[in-house]
């Protein structure tokens, strides 16, 4: 997403395709937590395709992004990527359902991930439902619109915890109490939306 000249607003959202900045200190940062360990995209290497070609090979997959969340069809719920020529730059919830990933671990780093349409006797059909369809036994999602400055420092936390042996939900917990105590974003809105499904181990 195109990079904006003006001072970084917190409340930047991961959502309606606004562009997002933080988002690409926050995967850089990734890398240098996983260091040789770690592929990373950006911009416009970002693509839907490079993600479905690369994904499988992978134990643990972060997409820093925006959802959509589509509540009336959910199998087109999906997550922004660039566009190209192959691909309309949507992953979309039916796609993920065709795809066979050997991650542990799926990092929905946007908006609304963990939620979707409730069907009786089904559950919740969105986003991390279809990563638990294609293989992926545990999801780091979100409830609600998230910010995407304080998502970045959530994040970084989160996987430094996890690189160091912590369970994951363990470490997603412990990021959270980090930014309560040593951030400016210790309003539950802003630490409080992502959870595990899933495997917590």
């Amino acid at each position: 997403f195109d990079q904006i000249e003006t001072e970084i607003d917190v409340l930047t959202m991961r959502s309606d395709l606004a562009p997002l900045p933080a988002s690409r200190d926050e995967v850089l940062a990734l890398e240098d937590v996983y260091e040789s360990d770690a592929m990373v995209y950006l911009s416009e290497e970002c693509t839907e395709s490079n993600f479905k070609r690369v994904a499988p090979n992978y134990g643990i997959l972060h997409i820093a992004s925006h959802g959509l969340v589509d509540d009336y069809s959910p199998l087109y719920s999906s997550i922004a990527f660039t566009k190209e020529n192959s691909e309309d730059g949507f992953l979309e919830v039916r796609e993920i359902f065709n795809m066979v990933l050997n991650a542990d671990l799926a990092v929905l780093s946007a908006c609304k991930t963990g939620t979707g349409h409730s069907l009786n006797g089904e559950g919740i059909l969105g986003l991390t439902r279809a990563f638990f369809t294609a293989g992926v036994p545990s999801v780091v999602s979100s409830l609600w619109n998230v910010a995407d400055v304080s998502t970045r420092d959530l994040m970084i936390e989160f996987h430094t915890y996890l690189r160091d042996g912590e369970r994951p939900a363990i470490a997603l917990q412990k990021a959270q109490i980090y930014l309560i105590h040593n951030t400016p974003y210790d309003s539950p809105i802003f630490w409080a939306p992502f959870k595990l499904s899933g495997d917590s181990e």
